[in-house]
């Protein structure tokens, strides 16, 4: 059992911590936005990874081996997304470093789906969860019993280690200047169109020869 919820953590902090769409857009909405925007953000990936694990665990006869439709339209989804927070950031003309008001509801709802569909609309991350529940039921690690237990300490490293980055980056708005706030937003903003670019090359490569349309 300790094993298990040690492995989970473990996987949690190093998925928290790859430098991809999630982390970046958790520094710099934590910077502009306060401390609470990242932990809605951190929420929003935990609701879209616990359907990876259900879809990865129970179902991958739910999505019909060698049909590559879904995989066409979720990267182009994602591509879209990206370019659209990407352009978003790029253009912006100024930071203002003020304090941080009180979250109205709707915001918060904003930021926790912009975390769900970052962490959603990446092919990857399912893929990535598919491999771990693969590995868990070919390796047998753990009694299945203590699988679910993986899974949720896993979940709990991810939001935990998201959380602090979130909390990291709110704190280094104190030193920055406005100039340095632009220039973070502005490297998300390359880093979403970058991924957002190849999210959009894998769509028309990897899968429209095998669209069944």
């Amino acid at each position: 059992m300790i094993l298990a919820i040690v492995a989970g953590i473990f996987i949690g902090i190093v998925l928290s911590c790859t430098l991809g769409t999630v982390f970046f857009s958790l520094i710099q909405n934590s910077i502009e936005n306060g401390f609470k925007s990242g932990m809605m953000i951190a929420g929003g990936v935990i609701l879209s990874d616990t359907m990876f694990i259900l879809l990865a665990y129970f179902s991958a006869r739910f999505i019909p081996e060698n049909n590559h439709n879904w995989e066409f339209y979720v990267s182009l989804a994602g591509a879209l997304l990206l370019w659209g927070l990407g352009l978003a950031s790029l253009l912006k003309r100024h930071i203002k470093k003020r304090p941080v008001k009180r979250m109205q509801f709707q915001k918060k709802v904003y930021f926790v789906v912009n975390g769900f569909l970052l962490n959603t609309l990446n092919p990857v991350n399912f893929f990535i969860w598919v491999g771990i529940a693969a590995q868990l039921e070919a390796k047998g690690y753990f009694p299945d019993s203590y699988n679910w237990l993986f899974f949720c300490f896993a979940l709990l490293g991810i939001f935990s280690t998201e959380s602090l980055i979130a909390l990291s980056a709110q704190r280094l708005k104190r030193v920055f200047n406005e100039r340095t706030l632009l220039r973070i937003s502005r490297l998300s903003g390359l880093v979403f169109l970058l991924i957002g670019s190849k999210l959009f090359y894998d769509a028309l490569t990897k899968y429209t020869d095998h669209l069944m349309w």
